[in-house]
């Protein structure tokens, strides 16, 4: 059945049977008969042959296929990785925000907890959304800590919010009368770093510009790495604005200043991304325990909050 489901999406992603047999390195005739048995078992067509798109069932078996093939996948790599290590392992992946210094802390804390699990961060903890959304259902991934964004939702994927950061305005502290800073009027005519265009982050920060009556900066860097963001402020008389939660940002603030300028628009909170079945995988429910309790260890930022001089 599985070969079968294979043959299945695989008949999808390349746009047509010729074209599935040719990646496979299969018969034509093969893969059309699988498909035929599988609509036989289900006594329903699952692609309109004149079209050749998904019919309304065969949108739904696809994504369950997925799903199971995803499962597949990360069962012969758990088998691979006991075989060889005597371990369980578990892929993770986190957005920019995770990666500065919550993901370090989370593994950590798994590490010290569960010292037969072993972690592999996959791919750029950046902000590939989409991408992130793929690898976990195509089973490249099991856990993704990124945005819970309304415009990313992906069917098949359980959703757990894990955090909501608040919008702070960091500059350097060495800079005379920067901890007086309270209104984004004063730093208008600054450089900011900025998320890149298009992003959320960014789209947050640009709106809370237009709800104080004004134009988002001109004078832009846009860089998505929040560490290469960080530096630059301690170096120059630049200026950025990150979504701020201490887990993630809290022992990164030497020279730098968090202002206290109040925002009306909130960024996306912070949540994991899973596959229903992994949640059952011991070593994928040992990493989401670590990250929360690593998050609750911290606990929330406060609306004032205001981090002193070290």
């Amino acid at each position: 059945m599985l070969t079968q489901y294979r043959y299945f999406a695989a008949i999808i992603d390349h746009g047509g049977v010729t074209a599935a047999a040719h990646a496979l390195a299969i018969s034509q005739p093969a893969i059309s008969r699988s498909l035929q048995s599988l609509e036989f078992q289900f006594d329903a067509k699952l692609i309109d042959r004149a079209t050749w798109q998904l019919t309304p069932i065969g949108a739904m078996v696809l994504q369950r296929a997925r799903l199971l093939l995803a499962e597949q996948g990360s069962l012969m790599e758990d088998v691979k990785a006991l075989a060889q290590h005597g371990e369980a392992q578990v892929f993770v992946n986190g957005a920019p925000m995770t990666a500065v210094v919550l993901m370090r802390r989370i593994i950590t804390r798994l590490a010290a907890t569960h010292t037969n699990i072993r972690v592999s961060v996959r791919g750029d903890n950046g902000a590939n959304y989409a991408w992130k959304h793929e690898a976990l259902l195509k089973g490249d991934l099991d856990v993704a800590l990124t945005i819970i964004d309304p415009a990313h939702q992906t069917k098949g994927l359980v959703q757990l919010p894990l955090f909501e950061p608040e919008l702070r305005v960091i500059v350097r502290r060495t800079e005379e009368g920067a901890s007086r800073i309270s209104r984004l009027e004063e730093l208008i005519d600054r450089r900011w770093i900025m998320p890149p265009m298009g992003s959320s982050p960014r789209a947050v920060v640009e709106n809370e510009f237009r709800l104080c009556g004004l134009e988002p900066p001109r004078d832009t860097i846009e860089i998505s790495d929040w560490r290469i963001a960080l530096d630059l402020v301690r170096e120059t008389n630049w200026v950025t604005a990150i979504p701020y939660h201490p887990a993630c940002f809290e022992d990164q603030f030497d020279r730098l200043e968090v202002l206290t300028i109040p925002f009306k628009a909130r960024p996306l909170g912070i949540g994991i991304y899973v596959r229903p079945f992994a949640l059952r995988r011991p070593a994928t429910a040992a990493f989401i325990e670590a990250a929360t309790e690593t998050v609750s260890a911290y606990g929330s930022a406060p609306s004032s909050m205001h981090l002193p001089h070290r």
